[in-house]
């Protein structure tokens, strides 16, 4: 109605403007570690438009530009307004937070001289492993950062010395997002293995010999190498005690010979070799024979004897005689010629032939003349007709002295 009272018509033309549309990136999931953030943008940057970031609380208060940084886990929304009042939702984006937590189950491997092997459980969302270590009681500690393992080998330790290292988890990959550094745990490197002293040899015979050595405190073992000095090929050998037999020889030889000691079961920590040391197997010409002899006393007697030497390097010896003694020195011998074998522990074998001599006899002529009807008496005989007779004293010296009478009868 018109302000005269008229009607007065009004025709209006409606029309529906194009809505805004908006989404949010990254569209997620999005997953963070505990905290870090992430920043969600829209795609829509109009100055014109107003903005409200939501969350499943609703409206998130001061949010209310383009971008939305967060550090909370959640499902995140965005609203925008335009101008004439239309409104527009995106998608929904789901954020994750995760955290790592300390590593555990520590222990330390293949622990060397100058080195060793650090190893740990692994750890759920790490991204990676960071470890440092120290000589224990300092204040320095060396970072070895960025390990994708749960082990590493450390080098270039001082000897005998006690580390202790500690080992964290990472959540993200430049380590802004860490674990706590576990508790120490201690190692201690090895201590140099000692040369072994006084190398010597003993027993030595045609095919064996044992090598000795003086005790190494704390050796685990000792290697041994030896080979014939005319020889570049060496035989090894690994014992557990000071001492090796060798056995399997050859006879009448030079050997050369080293040892060292080993301070750990793997042969990680040894010593240096001893110097060459040298050795020869016996031989069989060195067993010789000698013998002094005491004659019979008297003729045809049967009190000699025979002292017997043997030297050689066995020093071990049985004895054969030819007369059946097994005695080194028989004794009770008549005059005549004995051979004697003797036979060394070795089995090295020599002869002797012995000499041994008889007394000359003892004998005498007692040329007699008695008268007719006469007589002569002679070591209780008496002789009263011509002829030869035969007496038998004892000497000053105990054999038989044989008198010959031999009686004629003067005219």
């Amino acid at each position: 109605t018109a302000a005269n009272g008229c009607d007065s018509t009004v025709t209006t033309v409606i029309t529906l403007s194009s809505g805004p549309s908006v989404s949010v990136t990254p569209s997620g999931p999005i997953t963070i570690c505990d905290g870090l953030s992430t920043t969600l943008s829209s795609s829509v940057t109009n100055a014109n438009y107003t903005y409200q970031w939501s969350d499943a609380n609703g409206d998130i208060t001061g949010a209310t530009s383009t971008t939305y940084s967060t550090v909370s886990p959640g499902t995140y929304t965005l609203t925008i307004v335009s101008p004439a009042g239309c409104t527009s939702t995106s998608n929904s984006v789901v954020v994750n937070v995760i955290s790592v937590s300390t590593p555990s189950g520590l222990s330390t491997s293949n622990i060397q001289l100058d080195r060793v092997t650090m190893n740990w459980s692994s750890v759920t969302n790490a991204d990676h492993y960071d470890v440092r270590i120290r000589e224990q009681g300092t204040g320095s500690w060396t970072l070895i950062s960025n390990l994708n393992t749960t082990s590493r080998t450390k080098t270039g330790l001082s000897s005998s010395t006690v580390y202790e290292w500690q080992v964290r988890s990472a959540c993200s990959s430049d380590s802004s997002s860490v674990s706590a550094w576990s508790s120490s745990e201690t190692v201690t490197t090895l201590t140099p293995c000692t040369t072994p002293q006084n190398p010597n040899v003993s027993a030595i015979t045609l095919i064996e010999a044992t090598l000795n050595w003086d005790v190494v405190p704390g050796s685990w073992g000792y290697r041994v190498k030896y080979r014939e000095n005319s020889s570049s090929t060496w035989i090894f050998d690994t014992v557990n005690t000071n001492s090796l037999t060798l056995t399997g020889l050859t006879t009448n030889t030079t050997y050369r010979w080293q040892v060292k000691s080993l301070c750990d079961a793997a042969g990680t920590n040894t010593s240096s070799w001893t110097t060459n040391q040298l050795f020869q197997t016996a031989n069989c010409n060195t067993l010789s024979l000698s013998a002094s002899v005491t004659d019979a006393t008297c003729n045809g007697g049967s009190d000699g004897s025979i002292d017997l030497t043997a030297t050689g390097v066995s020093g071990s010896y049985t004895y054969s005689w030819d007369n059946g003694s097994t005695s080194e020195d028989p004794t009770g011998l008549s005059a005549g010629t004995y051979v004697v074998t003797v036979t060394d522990s070795w089995g090295c074998t020599e002869t002797l032939s012995v000499i041994v001599g008889d007394a000359s006899a003892i004998v005498s002529t007692n040329p007699q003349s008695i008268c007719p009807g006469g007589s002569y008496s002679i070591n209780g005989n008496t002789y009263t007709s011509a002829g030869t007779y035969t007496d038998v004293f004892t000497a000053a010296n105990g054999c038989d002295s044989t008198v010959t009478t031999v009686i004629t009868l003067s005219s």
